[in-house]
């Protein structure tokens, strides 16, 4: 419960704890149980939200997370005079990402596991580049990643009219002020109204937002192809 070490605590401290953890009123009235399981849940807790830290912003980073992205362009801007582009600047944050993956394995004290690859988006100069997806074994050419999450959203939805509903509930299709894909195109851009021509009709009436950086438009990709049963990697491939 507590590792209490006399050589390095001076007498009133060493004697304070001894107090609180076996002075005997304490101990017979159960007051210094109740204060050492408190001690231990406090621990306990700290350590679990400690070794979670690492997966946290791995999960931020490679979402594309709006406000990390925001934060460093502005930042950005205030150093140099104009905005950093968001693909760079979520590109850079995956970069940073992945020491962090690691490092959450340390924390654990557990070996590292190889991990599959992240899928970062290509530099800049390449981004606006199509490519072919594929998608349950069909072959679809895309011209940029809009265009390619259009066509994942679009072609799963002939599928299932529950589709887009269910991706709609889906954690990772909001982020902190906004969701990315509405019924209306007002609750794509809340606060930005002069957004709100940003976005694509999909079917059954709802409507996607389109001002997101390559590594939003990716995980909405993702998030779609779980939705839909499908492996993404295997039933769905896609490189932006």
């Amino acid at each position: 419960m507590y590792k209490l070490d006399l050589f390095e605590r001076t007498p009133a401290e060493a004697g304070e704890v001894l107090q609180r953890y076996l002075g005997r009123t304490r101990v017979e009235s159960g007051e210094m149980l109740e204060a050492a399981r408190h001690e231990y849940r406090s621990q306990n807790r700290r350590l679990q939200a400690r070794t979670a830290i690492p997966e946290a912003w791995r999960e931020l980073v490679e979402k594309g997370d709006e406000l990390l992205v925001e934060l460093v362009a502005s930042a950005v801007e205030s150093k140099v005079g104009f905005r950093a582009d968001e693909d760079d600047v979520a590109e850079f944050l995956i970069s940073l990402g992945r020491p962090f993956a690691a490092q959450a394995d340390a924390v654990r004290n557990i070996p590292s596991v190889p991990k599959p690859p992240v899928i970062a988006p290509p530099p800049l100069a390449s981004s606006l580049r199509g490519g072919t997806l594929t998608l349950a074994g069909k072959q679809y050419s895309y011209k940029d990643a809009k265009n390619a999450m259009l066509i994942v959203l679009r072609e799963l939805a002939k599928l299932d009219p529950s589709f887009l509903e269910r991706c709609s509930q889906h954690p990772d299709a909001q982020g902190r002020t906004r969701r990315y894909l509405a019924r209306r195109a007002e609750d794509l851009y809340p606060e930005r109204p002069d957004l709100q021509g940003h976005h694509e009709i999909l079917p059954g009436g709802w409507v996607v937002a389109t001002n997101l950086n390559n590594v939003l438009k990716m995980t909405i990709i993702k998030l779609a192809a779980e939705v839909a049963g499908l492996q993404f990697g295997r039933d769905l491939i896609v490189n932006l």
